[in-house]
């Protein structure tokens, strides 16, 4: 099939808030892009610093670039509305803090062509933003290289792979598209949370036919980067409870769950407990309780917490379910959990 802008069109989303430290690096690696046929679509979602000029200059030099601008809602609604503006064949998103390689669009897009998938996956490269290298070591998260060669160069169906659902890259970014299947899934990023791409993808995969991966590390993302609204601000701290719970709603609603609850079960207790350690101190007494309560409601003879007993966090677990507060300092201080 030859590819062509009329058929093959790639937009590009790109949720941008303040970001005008890595907004250049971003966009130039997006219009220097190898394949030709993109929209690229710049959301500014509210910026007060210097990110909206950032754009204005690009949109001047490159007519690819369309740019809308709303008040500040968050990122989900970034994302939604670039994805229903945008025409493309096939979607992308791009977060503004990070880059993509120059043959990243073209690789994904083959990709997706070759195996007819509703969406491929790359692998990602940690960036270190103080070093301005990429990190030596293997992020075995980012590269799936739990997942065995077998699995390359071939349609994958979700069913494959449920044994390790929860070790699958859950990000927006790092992954290209079908924008049919996308749109016509109706799936949305839930607005006014963070940990957004958690339920997205979750629901997406379980709509989806089937997708494919590709080993090559085309996207970069930057860490030690102040990424987390936790760490900063209140207004958001407690929203990996919702976000569970939207998942396990949808989890429930499949046949298999049964087969994947306690797994489900190390994925929730893990995500939830490591917010709870990155959270702003003065919101830590009220995240507690509220994380407390969740656990309460848990009813563990419906799981097997005998493995759950080797997980790493079990012992942060068992002092957010059985103590109280003052218990949990205490212990925090002795450095027991």
């Amino acid at each position: 099939m030859q590819i062509t802008q009329e058929n093959h069109k790639v937009s590009i989303i790109v949720p941008i808030y303040n970001a005008e430290k890595y907004l250049e690096c971003c966009l130039h690696s997006i219009v220097t892009q190898s394949y030709p046929f993109l929209e690229i679509i710049c959301v500014n979602d509210g910026s007060t610093d210097g990110s909206l000029d950032i754009i204005k200059k690009f949109k001047e030099k490159d007519s690819r670039i369309i740019l809308i601008n709303q008040d500040n809602r968050g990122l989900s609604a970034a994302r939604n509305i670039g994805t229903d503006k945008s025409t493309g064949n096939y979607i992308m998103y791009v977060d503004a803090d990070d880059f993509i390689e120059v043959n990243c669009v073209e690789v994904l897009l083959k990709n997706i062509l070759t195996h007819d998938t509703d969406f491929v996956i790359e692998s990602i490269w940690n960036y270190d933003d103080t070093t301005q290298n990429r990190v030596s070591h293997e992020d075995v998260y980012f590269t799936m290289s739990w997942l065995a060669p077998t699995f390359n160069n071939r349609k994958i169906e979700y069913k494959e792979v449920l044994p390790k659902l929860f070790l699958l890259p859950v990000m927006a970014w790092g992954k290209l598209y079908n924008a049919k299947f996308l749109k016509e899934s109706g799936v949305r990023f839930p607005e006014g949370l963070i940990y957004e791409d958690n339920p997205f993808f979750f629901e997406l995969l379980f709509k989806s036919k089937s997708f494919s991966i590709d080993r090559r590390q085309l996207y970069n993302y930057r860490v030690n980067v102040q990424k987390s609204i936790t760490k900063d601000s209140g207004k958001n701290y407690s929203d990996m409870l919702t976000i569970m719970n939207l998942i396990e709603k949808l989890l429930k609603q499949q046949p298999f769950y049964d087969n994947i609850k306690d797994e489900f079960l190390f994925y929730r207790l893990k995500h939830t407990l490591r917010s709870f350690k990155n959270v702003n101190p003065k919101y830590e007494r009220d995240y507690f309780n509220k994380i407390q309560q969740e656990f309460l409601n848990i009813d563990m003879l419906y799981y097997n917490e005998a493995v759950l007993s080797q997980q790493l966090y079990y012992p942060l677990y068992c002092s957010v379910r059985n103590d109280n507060y003052l218990q949990y300092l205490i212990k925090k201080w002795t450095k027991k959990v």
